[in-house]
């Protein structure tokens, strides 16, 4: 998709003419609104995230989009927690101080990696 054609979609989305809700698009790649600024400075509240939904695998780090059954959708940073003593975890945080957990792998729903954003003007 041009990148005039994604304006003008996400700007109709903005002003209201057209309801997209958080996660838009088809196939692999779609735009996640950012409803925060958690993930201060890469990404802040109202930009849109490019997510590749085929990308779930935490190697290399990077930002994700989970699914959080008392949220919705979030994203956060994940990296393999080289740290732990246990089996394989992740340690998942944003940007605010104390936030980083770290998990088993199998008790969080990785979506798929965040490729890119468009920060509207």
């Amino acid at each position: 998709m041009a990148a005039s054609s994604l304006d003008a979609i996400i700007r109709r989305h903005l002003s209201g003419q057209l309801d997209l809700g958080d996660l838009i698009g088809n196939g692999s790649r779609r735009l996640f609104r950012v409803p925060n600024d958690h993930l201060a400075p890469e990404l802040a509240e109202g930009d849109w995230a490019t997510v590749d939904l085929d990308d779930r695998t935490p190697s290399p780090p990077g930002l994700f989009l989970f699914w959080d059954d008392g949220r919705g959708f979030v994203l956060q940073r994940v990296h393999v927690d080289m740290n732990s003593r246990k089996a394989l975890r992740l340690a998942i945080w944003d940007s605010r101080p104390g936030s980083m957990i770290s998990v088993a792998p199998g008790d969080v729903s990785i979506e798929g990696r965040v490729t890119g954003a468009w920060k509207p003007a």
